[in-house]
């Protein structure tokens, strides 16, 4: 049974205020809000910083790529964050900008075979590979590309549980601009820390 994204997005609401509460505090001590998708059973922990805004868009973010390049219907996304900082380059008419980005999404495949081709086309490094993380499962795959004054990164992570072909990104994109104010923003968190934080919770029978 399909759950209705408004009550997933009820339910992280419910688990952000009760984060605000009393904020579950990461290693290097930046607060986050808690993210739960009762559809799915995915429960992360999302850095307060991070907005949607700044999530990564020109590189192309597999899980967010039109349906004919991979070829299947577009994802469902849950979860699409990032933070964004520019420092000054080597010269005055030069910065550097850097973002970092998270999205976590459901594809559209019936079976646990189909999820873990789902990006095999893109694999950088060819084939891809297996990897047991917190006793689940996953396909991963990295993906990079450069071009116009940008280099991007993905690392790409593909499950299928509690009947559902489930997708993690993980990116990151570094891009020489001509304009704008260095502005460095101490955001807390990475890709790889929110991933750490990801856990499968119980799906409610009738969901399943």
């Amino acid at each position: 049974m399909r759950y209705s994204p408004l009550v997933v997005g009820f339910a992280f609401g419910v688990a952000a205020s009760m984060s605000a509460q009393a904020p579950h505090r990461a290693s290097v001590a930046h607060a986050t809000r808690s993210f739960v998708d009762l559809e799915t059973g995915v429960s992360l922990q999302l850095p307060v910083g991070w907005t949607s805004a700044a999530a990564l868009t020109y590189g192309g973010d597999p899980l967010f790529s039109p349906a004919t390049k991979d070829g299947f219907d577009p994802p469902r996304p849950r979860v699409r964050l990032g933070w964004q900082a520019t420092e000054q380059g080597a010269s005055p008419d030069d910065l550097i900008s850097t973002r970092q980005s998270f999205a976590y999404a459901v594809l559209r495949f019936p079976d646990a075979a189909s999820c873990r081709k789902a990006f095999e086309s893109r694999d950088s490094e060819g084939g891809g590979k297996d990897e047991v993380i917190r006793g689940v499962s996953f396909r991963h795959i990295s993906y990079s590309d450069a071009g116009l004054g940008h280099s991007w990164s993905f690392e790409v992570y593909t499950t299928f549980h509690a009947r559902h072909c489930l997708a993690f990104s993980l990116g990151a994109e570094t891009a020489h601009v001509d304009e704008g104010t260095p502005q460095m923003k101490d955001t807390g968190g990475s890709p790889e820390g929110i991933f750490k934080t990801l856990r499968f919770l119980p799906v409610p029978r009738k969901l399943k």
